[in-house]
């Protein structure tokens, strides 16, 4: 299991799309395979039979989704008595909308906060949407779906765009069993992101937006 949850986290670190996991699984063979070859001195080598010594794509697919399961529940069980709260922000990927989900509890032990990813999974642009596939995902923590586990004690977003700010936190109020109650329920937004758009406008209306074909300081900057 060790061997596989290595493998998992290399596949994972890399790419899971299928053509880079066909590429691993041949460079593996190549590698170890040469390796062998030159190590025993096999002067009669056949790499049939050592290819199928090593993981195949599907293989190491498998690997993947298995150590995927053994994560949410080593997380499911991290979280289980802790007060978590979730931050979150939309992004596109090849054109489809996905919602990053990270949750972040205090470690008293180690006195830090711990992050975790829940998910990357595809949403919709509203509040409702969001918050639909928030509650997808923690009652993947759950042991039975909608159970008064893992309960939500706030969530951060940035300033722009569905799924933000006191909206997103109602809409989280409408799922069964997702976050405690509105009046304990801590919503933030990022202040990093609101500091940068102050730097950014003013910057903007002093020098002009930089951009192709556009002959000024921010332009200017850019490019060099």
């Amino acid at each position: 299991m060790f061997s596989q949850s290595l493998w998992a986290i290399a596949m994972c670190a890399r790419s899971s799309d299928p053509c880079k996991l066909s590429c691993a699984a041949l460079v593996s063979y190549d590698c170890h395979g040469t390796l062998l070859q030159h190590l025993f001195k096999l002067d009669k080598f056949e790499p049939d039979q050592c290819a199928a010594s090593f993981p195949s794509d599907w293989c190491l697919r498998k690997y993947t989704i298995h150590q995927a399961g053994r994560n949410a529940i080593s997380l499911s069980r991290a979280l289980s008595d802790k007060k978590t709260h979730c931050s979150c922000d939309k992004g596109n990927k090849k054109g489809i909308s996905h919602f990053i989900k990270i949750l972040s509890s205090w470690n008293p032990d180690l006195f830090k906060v711990d992050t975790q990813a829940l998910g990357i999974d595809g949403s919709g642009g509203t509040d409702v949407e969001c918050a639909a596939t928030i509650h997808s995902s923690m009652n993947k923590l759950k042991l039975v779906d909608d159970d008064a586990t893992h309960l939500l004690s706030g969530d951060t977003t940035d300033n722009g765009g569905g799924g933000v700010f006191d909206n997103l936190a109602q809409a989280l109020q409408q799922m069964s069993n997702l976050c405690i109650h509105i009046e304990d329920h801590l919503v933030g937004n990022c202040t990093v992101h609101s500091l940068q758009l102050q730097l950014a406008n003013a910057i903007g209306s002093t020098f002009g937006k930089g951009g192709w074909y556009k002959m000024n300081e921010m332009q200017h900057l850019h490019s060099v």
